[in-house]
């Protein structure tokens, strides 16, 4: 009723006092403001209506009444007073003995304690998680109260209202339970909510249902394929409801949300402009639907104009990335936006555009990471903006400030951001910007009073004070950080949906706008369906009719019509692969549903999906040609792609080459199409793997294509019932179903099947399409999925099989006598009927024609492939496979061939097993004409020893005469090469050491030996060029090529050293790499250092190392090796055959501990290392026993590990001290008292071998340096002693090394002795005979004053002049002071 009538109604019941009529018109005014959100003027409207019933002493009424307000103040959010009115509405319910009411009393107090525990996502709001849980429990408590209430008022009222307060409450408990995370006891109560909806025709609650499942599904299971068909469903069952319009919109717009988060604009476009068209009175809905729908209009339109772009035209992709990423962030998809602008700046460098032109890009990517919580990666782009912007202290300013503000946002410690705030503050100083500083400082007080800093605060007050700065003004106040949507800038204009190419296609049946249909301007034809909803015209595209689509066509019949399930002609004829009525029909009007996605059961499925997923390549390529879009997803987020790679997975590589050429064109052109608009094309491409389920799980629960119209209501909802059961059970992995709907449709489907087989011309009453299975199947059979067994047999009983004979007895099988076979796909392989079990009566006949395409009878005998009848069902060609019996022999059991060529050459040479004869067919066995037995007693192998494999060679004894020992040499390295991708250059030897020469007779191997086992020597290796065979390797192990690293070899291809340090190389990525290694002779050093190949790839780099003759320098430092890959690595290199002699080893910056020294000593002992690196390894101790001697090592580098006491001296010990080099002890050991240690080692015999020596950082005393000191004095080849950073070192031991150390070769570094400068002063006492000194010595500078400094420098310079005795110059770089020994340079010793 009008508003205006109703207020009118009200004035004159107030004006005569008639209190009852004013309660019903306040109920009557109050719904229909709360009805409209306008809840102020609801809340007063009912609390009159009260005031009035209780005046009247209406009791219940005035509980009712009570009820509203409780409902009012809930959605105003005001618990305290939606209680209080709650518990008069139950107490008067309780006081009148109202059992309906009190079980609404409860249902609504559950309501409240729901509502207040979702509060929590209110940031206003002081719940803890605790006192969620309470409420969820209290809520639950209240809806179980209810629904034991109904149970006993069931008998008081009607069916229809008891349904409607069930489903209700199991509703309520369902979200309850979702939101305690019970997720399985929510898909419970909805599930049985939603039985009661459908058993009482409740489609609001029904509708309600489905949309929570569905929504259950994406946001707590993030199964979007599941959540898309609750969507559909809820779809149609909108359509029933009061209003339909609206839930329809609702619907709709829910299902854009989700294939907007997939990031499948295509089909959410199309969604929305349903949505648009039906205009829905909902303001709120309508707004974001025409929002949405602007948004993805434009973005679908960047897409086509990505896919139209040229991949080198970098500076317009950059822009339509930028677009893309734009409309993504004002989409909410973060995800995909992120793709976007990396994308961009991916094209922005291919552009060459370098420095100030990335940062919009890097403020896009951090804005985008900041709106997704993700502050590390946000961080990471605000640092290289910065970086960029740092000299113009404006902009350095504004990305500071930013960059203090996600340090807030992160949480960061209180320092970090006060500093960040504070350099930003700093820079706003530089720009004498006062209202960015005044800004900075409120910012800057606020964050120390948050983190209770009052003090700093006050000082920042008073500095702002006395600066004249008022903080309370807030006028000038300026927020220089940016919103992330403010520069998204996408121009959608307006545009007539009238004139959308897509508007025909779009005439989904049973909505509530009605389309006009296009009428063709041809007489008109009757359209007749059947039971599915096909149309001759369907059924002429399933058959491949050509003649009869074209006839029905001219004569005016539609082209786009659906069928029952949803299913175009078009999808219909892609999905058989029948290429001339596809390109009929798109002559004729579907070129407008070239994209169509089928009905709401059909998954998404668009005609050019339909066509990969069956192989129909020819098809694939039409539809790509006239306009098909690759990057359409299906509901299970599915590519094109996806389908087409599965399927090539599935026929497990039957193609010819000319077949996979073809493959490989239209593979490469969809993988195209996708990566120009960003969807990956380098993950794992499966059905299995793409979508959001398994295959098994897809090819059992997705929808039949078929829906009947026969079915009875019982059978239609445990159809039903079973879906619902297999949705939770496939997207939870539960194994529970109803076994009772199960059995039931299981029966149904097995009388159908009996009836079928035993009377196949009669119609059965159980048909097994009134009970078909509601899940559309893949074209394929898993291999689990085909049965072995004949478990029918005894069902079926004794059946008389009808004799048919395909030949007469003068049909012979010989070469000229030809058998017409029906003309087969190009590249399927498929024979158009299969001979040797048809359901057809017509075999005689269509082999009885002959024609210029005809084959002989022995390959009609080898098809395997054949479709029986010519009419299939839709997508259940699977049904059609014949059972093989497992006793059941056949011509390829026997050795034949699946495919021969019948070339007239081929045939002379290669004759065909079954010879001309004038036997009949019934008498033709394969003992006459094959005997397998002999074959195989003309066959022996010849065994050739080639490296560490045994390469076997089968060859025919007859021949043995005729080939030569080249043949076998030959045949033997491509057997190799085939094996491990590399190709010897042999020479074979008998087993006593004879040679082979290529010219004798193969027979002569097998006279030699009875093994037949020959041992070859590799004179050569046949090597690529290392880019090629990195490519070959990353085609053998399935990875992505990287371009860079392809020219990075191409370079090093005549190089004898590799540097392949810092490429972020991965075990993974790394594999292709070092399988290119192998056998690169050439090579002398590698350089891996500064990677991350860990065990997994020393693995793989131990087994190219093996192959590498003259390899002398390994550095493996900084790759995550442990103790176990430490094992393998020299486990594998002693026991190798190839002389491989690293000398070199580094192995620094890898925790492989100590327990690795003894597999690094036992290698060192056998493969004679003479230089190791193991610095910063984590070694502390080992057990002296277990190590073998380092005996051939001269240099050892152990720094910067943790050596006990013991320790240190054992690895001393381990050590051959007159060989020893050069060793760096550098912070290898905290401990004390170590000097003793290595004066034992020096005077054990490393005076005429030692060069040099690292000490630094240890804790040696003054004394125990001068001891190693007076050991070193012996050694005259030393030339380089680092004593660097030695705490206790004072000037005694410079004056001594100056003095006493004679040797003009030595280089000494003393940098980091600071008690040099506190103790110069003391004297020394020197022998004045000494002529020599170190030719460069270095040391620190202290920290103190110029002028001390100054001071410092001159009685080092007197001192260095003395020594040198005025030869030598002094160098300071920075605060370090070089004394050289002669006039060169610092930087010639450097």
């Amino acid at each position: 009723m009008d508003l205006n009538k109703l207020i009118k109604r009200k004035e004159k019941a107030l004006d005569d006092d008639n209190k009852q009529s004013i309660a019903e018109l306040c109920n009557k005014i109050g719904t229909y403001y709360y009805n409209l959100n306008k809840l102020e003027k609801a809340l007063t409207e009912f609390k009159q209506e009260a005031r009035m019933y209780e005046q009247l002493n209406m009791r219940m009424d005035y509980g009712k009444a009570n009820r509203m307000i409780t409902e009012v103040y809930l959605l105003q959010g005001k618990f305290t007073d939606a209680f209080k009115h709650e518990d008069i509405y139950m107490k008067t319910a309780k006081q009148e003995n109202d059992m309906v009411e009190l079980q609404r009393a409860y249902a609504t107090l559950g309501r409240i304690y729901l509502l207040k525990g979702q509060e929590r996502d209110n940031e206003l709001s002081e719940q803890t998680t605790e006192d969620c849980g309470i409420n969820f429990k209290s809520a639950e408590k209240a809806f179980l109260k209810s629904l034991i209430i109904t149970k006993e008022v069931s008998k008081d009222v009607s069916k229809f209202k008891l349904a409607d307060m069930q489903s209700r409450i199991y509703l309520n408990l369902g979200i309850t339970k979702e939101e305690m995370k019970s997720f399985d006891a929510a898909i419970d109560y909805y599930k049985t909510a939603l039985r009661i909806c459908k058993a009482n025709d409740l489609y609001e609650l029904e509708h309600k249902s489905l949309m929570n499942i569905g929504l259950c599904y994406i946001t707590r299971f993030n199964d979007s394929s599941s959540a898309l068909q609750y969507y559909n469903k809820a779809l149609e069952v909108a359509k029933r409801v009061d209003g339909k319009n609206d839930k329809i919109c609702e619907t709709l717009l829910a299902k854009s949300d989700l294939l907007i988060k997939n990031g499948d604009f295509q089909s959410a476009k199309k969604v929305l402009k349903k949505a648009y068209k039906l205009r829905t009175s909902i303001e709120t809905d309508m707004e974001q639907i025409q929002k949405n729908f602007r948004i993805v209009h434009a973005l679908c339109k960047f897409e086509d104009d990505l896919i139209t772009t040229d991949s080198f035209d970098y500076e317009k992709r950059k822009k339509l990335f930028e677009k893309l990423g734009d409309g993504s962030c004002k989409l909410k998809n973060f995800t995909k936006a992120i793709d976007f602008y990396q994308k961009q700046l991916e094209a922005s460098e291919l552009n060459g555009e370098t420095g100030r032109s990335l940062i919009p890009i890097y403020v896009s990517l951090y804005q985008t990471y900041i709106d997704m919580g993700e502050y590390e990666n946000a961080m990471k782009f605000l640092r290289l903006e910065y970086e960029l912007i740092k000299d113009e202290p404006k902009e350095a300013c504004t990305t500071l400030m930013s960059i203090a503000n996600l340090l807030h946002l992160a949480k960061k410690e209180f320092w970090d951001v006060d500093a960040a705030y504070r350099k930003a503050l700093s820079e706003a100083r530089k720009a004498e910007d006062a209202v960015v500083e005044k800004s900075l400082i409120k910012k800057i007080i606020a964050v120390c009073k948050e983190n209770k800093m009052t003090s700093l605060a006050e000082i920042l007050e008073q500095e702002a004070s006395d600066k004249g700065i008022n903080l309370n003004d807030d006028t000038e106040e300026v927020d220089m950080s940016e919103d992330l949507l403010d520069s998204c800038d996408i121009n959608v204009l307006d545009f007539e949906l009238s004139t959308d190419p897509e508007s025909s296609s779009d005439n989904e049946r049973n909505t509530s706008v009605t389309q006009k249909v296009p009428v063709r301007k041809k007489r008109s034809i009757a359209v007749k369906k059947n039971a599915k909803g096909e149309t001759k015209l369907h059924e002429a595209c399933i058959n491949g009719n050509y003649q009869l689509a074209k006839m029905l066509l001219d004569q005016g019949h539609p082209v786009n019509v659906r069928d029952n399930a949803g299913w175009m002609c078009i999808h219909e004829a892609s999905n058989h692969g029948h290429r001339d009525i596809v390109e009929l029909l798109l002559d004729n009007g579907a070129q407008s549903a070239i994209n169509d996605k089928g009905g709401v059961t059909c998954e998404g499925i668009t005609p050019l999906y339909d066509a990969a997923s069956n192989g129909h390549l020819s098809v694939v390529q039409l539809l790509l040609d006239r306009g098909a879009k690759a990057t359409i997803k299906t509901d299970a987020n599915q590519t094109v792609l996806d389908a087409l790679l599965f399927w090539h997975d599935s026929i497990k590589g039957s193609l010819t080459a000319t077949e996979k050429e073809f493959y490989d064109e239209i593979k490469e052109r969809l993988v195209q199409q996708c990566e120009k608009v960003g969807i990956d094309t380098n993950k794992k491409h499966s059905i299995a793997s793409s979508g959001y389920s398994s295959i098994k799980s897809q090819s059992s629960q997705r929808h039949n294509t078929r829906y009947n119209t026969n079915l009875s209501d019982d059978e239609r909802e445990n159809e039903e019932n079973d879906y619902f059961d297999n949705k939770k059970n496939s997207s939870r992995d539960n194994n529970v179903v109803d076994d009772d709907n199960i059995k039931k449709t299981a029966r149904h489907e097995y009388k159908s099947v009996m009836a079928k087989l035993k009377n196949p011309h009669k119609e059965s009453k159980f048909d097994v399409d009134n009970v078909q299975d509601t899940r559309k199947r893949s074209a394929y059979l898993n291999e689990a999925e085909i049965a072995v067994d004949d478990w029918l047999d005894d069902d079926l009983g004794p059946m008389k099989k009808k004799q048919k004979k395909f030949f007469n007895e003068n049909v012979l099988l010989d070469e000229k006598s030809p058998i017409k076979t029906i003309q087969t796909q190009n590249f399927t392989r498929k024979s158009s009927m299969n001979l040797i079990a048809s359901d057809s009566d017509d075999g005689c006949e269509n082999l009885s024609d002959l024609g210029s395409n005809s084959v002989d009878a022995f390959d009609v005998m080898m098809s395997t492939n054949g479709e029986g009848s010519k009419k299939k069902s839709r997508r259940n060609s699977n049904a059609k496979l014949q059972r093989k019996s497992s006793n059941q022999s056949s011509l390829l059991d026997a050795g034949f061939s699946k495919f021969i060529d019948f070339d007239e050459s081929s045939r002379k040479s290669y004759p065909s097993p079954v010879k001309a004869s004038s036997t009949s067919l019934n008498n033709f066995t394969l003992n006459e004409s094959f005997n397998r037995c002999n074959q195989l007693e003309k066959q022996t192998i010849i065994k050739v020893q080639i490296d560490a494999e045994k390469i076997i060679v089968p060859i025919n004894r007859d021949a043995a005469n005729e080939l030569k020992i080249s043949w076998l040499i030959e045949e033997s390295a491509r057997r190799y090469y085939c094996l491990k991708g590399i190709r010897p250059e042999l020479k074979l030897k008998t087993a006593d050491g004879a040679t082979l020469i290529d010219a004798d007779p193969l027979s002569l191997i097998l006279c030699l030996t009875e093994e037949n086992l020959i041992f070859s020597e590799i004179l050569d290796w046949k090597l690529p060029t290392l880019s090629n065979r990195y490519l070959e390797a990353c085609s053998e192990y399935k990875c992505v090529v990287d371009r860079d690293m392809s020219e990075l070899l191409d370079l090093n291809r005549t190089s004898v050293n590799i540097d392949l340090s810092n490429q972020n190389l991965r075990p993974i990525n790394a594999r292709p790499i070092l399988k290119a290694l192998h056998h690169q002779h050439c090579l002398n050093h590698i350089d891996i250092s500064s990677n991350f190949i860990q065990d997994e790839g020393l693995k793989y780099l131990t087994q190219a190392l093996v192959t590498m003759k003259n390899l002398s320098c390994l550095d493996l430092s900084g790759n995550g090796i442990t103790e176990s890959g430490i094992e393998y690595f020299c486990n594998t290199m002693d026991k190798s055959v190839t002389p491989t002699d690293i000398k070199y080893l580094k192995l620094n910056f890898n925790p492989i501990k100590s327990t690795s020294l003894k597999y690094l000593s036992e290698l060192c002992r056998k493969k004679f290392i003479t230089s190791m690196s193991l610095m910063a390894c984590k070694l502390v101790d080992f057990d002296n026993n277990e190590i073998e001697t380092f005996s051939s090592v001269k240099e050892l580098n152990i720094s910067y590990n943790h050596f006990t006491f013991n320790g240190l001296k054992n690895i001393f010990r381990k050590l051959n001290s007159t060989l020893m080099e050069s060793i760096n002890l550098d912070r290898c050991s905290s401990e004390l008292n170590i000097g003793d240690i290595i004066v034992n080692f020096i005077t054990s015999g490393c005076y005429s071998t030692l060069k040099e020596i690292h000490l630094s950082g240890l804790k040696l005393k003054e004394n125990e340096i001068l001891d190693i000191l007076r050991c070193l004095q012996s050694c005259g080849n030393l030339r380089v002693l680092d004593l660097s950073y030695l705490n206790d070192l004072t000037v005694l031991t410079m004056k001594f090394v100056l003095y006493n150390m004679g040797n003009n070769n030595l280089r000494v570094n003393l940098v980091g002795c600071h008690n040099i400068y506190k103790t110069f002063d003391i004297k020394y006492n020197h022998d004045q005979s000494m002529s020599s000194y170190p030719c460069h010595l270095q040391l620190s500078l202290p920290k103190v004053t110029t002028n001390v400094r100054n001071e410092f420098i001159t009685k080092i310079r007197d001192l260095w002049m003395n020594v040198t005795e005025s030869r030598g110059t002094i160098h300071q770089d920075k605060n370090i002071l070089h004394l050289l020994g002669d006039n060169r340079s610092a930087y010639e010793f450097l």
